[in-house]
């Protein structure tokens, strides 16, 4: 197809070449944009959240469990103890350049036989991938008090364990709730606490609400507009002819 048309006295025609092409490239681009923009919105309102949230009144255990009521970033005091026989490292956590793992530990609560995920930070990997790190365990009934937060979300494309053996202490890909819960035989609130960074049973941490901050995803969004942008003028410039007299 050919557009003939003219500009100030002078002949042109405009022709489509590629045109199917370039549109399957603005769109996917366009829509790349839209999504990180929104990535930006979702992030600042997270942060604002947290923010609200962390320095309210401090909730207690029985708002754990009750699903009506979203409780994450809620500052929460709790009443229990470690339980050292079930560590579980999340694997491939880096801190400052470093490999190594974040450590949870189930935290039972006092007075019921429910628990809590606690976070409590990360450590350093061994070179040996078959030794885990030794974490010392924690006697005698605790206070804690943290941030709760959903499980961090990871993209795997195993399972979340190495293998059926369900041993401990266990390494993960990733922390599903779900799963772990009959693993460690367990009633476990779909949350993780991120440990008070005061305590001392807890090891490096460095609490981030977003590990990508909004600021990124907008200029994510910038990006994508402007290949789609640039597309346009590409498409345009090479598809315009001038008709020579």
């Amino acid at each position: 197809m050919i557009l003939r048309f003219s500009i100030f006295g002078n002949a042109y025609y405009f022709t489509f070449k590629f045109f199917g092409l370039m549109l399957f490239f603005v769109l996917l681009f366009s829509s790349l944009g839209f999504w990180q923009y929104h990535r930006a919105q979702e992030k600042r309102l997270l942060i604002q959240a947290y923010a609200q949230r962390k320095s309210q009144q401090l909730i207690g255990y029985n708002r754990l469990f009750n699903e009506a009521e979203d409780s994450r970033f809620y500052s929460v005091y709790l009443e229990g103890r470690f339980d050292n026989q079930h560590p579980i490292f999340l694997d491939n956590k880096t801190l400052d350049g470093q490999l190594g793992y974040e450590v949870y530990t189930p935290f039972l609560l006092e007075g019921a036989s429910k628990a809590i995920l606690i976070d409590r930070g990360w450590v350093p990997a061994n070179r040996d991938r078959r030794i885990l790190p030794s974490i010392e365990p924690v006697q005698g009934p605790l206070a804690l008090r943290g941030v709760l937060n959903a499980p961090p979300r990871y993209f795997s494309l195993g399972g979340m364990t190495e293998g059926a053996n369900h041993s401990f202490p266990l390494r993960v890909q990733y922390i599903n709730i779900k799963e772990l819960a009959p693993i460690l035989g367990l009633s476990l609130p779909p949350y993780i606490l991120w440990l008070d960074p005061a305590d001392i049973h807890g090891f490096k941490r460095q609490w981030k609400v977003v590990l990508m901050g909004p600021e990124k995803h907008v200029l994510y969004t910038v990006q994508w507009f402007a290949f789609a942008l640039s597309l346009l003028v590409i498409f345009g410039v090479l598809n315009l002819h001038r008709v020579e007299p």
